[in-house]
């Protein structure tokens, strides 16, 4: 969702569709929604916390998942998420 609102034209919001369909997707329920309202109390105002961001966070801190991202300043603040910039 994220990547979609950051799409400039058509044809950049296609190879984003494109690129995305080799991954799978987590579903967002009750516990992810739970946990993104907790981190947005937490850090909206410390740390300008977004939407997406806190729902990406959630992702990761309920499956166990390592954030693999290149907007580390985004979510380094949060101590129980494991952050990376490497994507190999």
């Amino acid at each position: 969702m994220e990547l979609y609102q950051g799409a400039r034209n058509k044809a950049e919001f296609l190879n984003i569709q494109k690129e995305l369909s080799g991954f799978f997707m987590l579903p967002i329920n009750e516990p992810i929604a739970e946990l993104a309202l907790q981190l947005g109390q937490k850090y909206a105002l410390s740390h300008n916390i977004g939407l997406s961001d806190t729902f990406i966070a959630a992702t990761a801190l309920t499956f166990g998942l390592e954030l693999r991202t290149l907007n580390l300043k985004d979510f380094h603040f949060i101590p129980e998420l494991v952050v990376s910039n490497s994507f190999v």
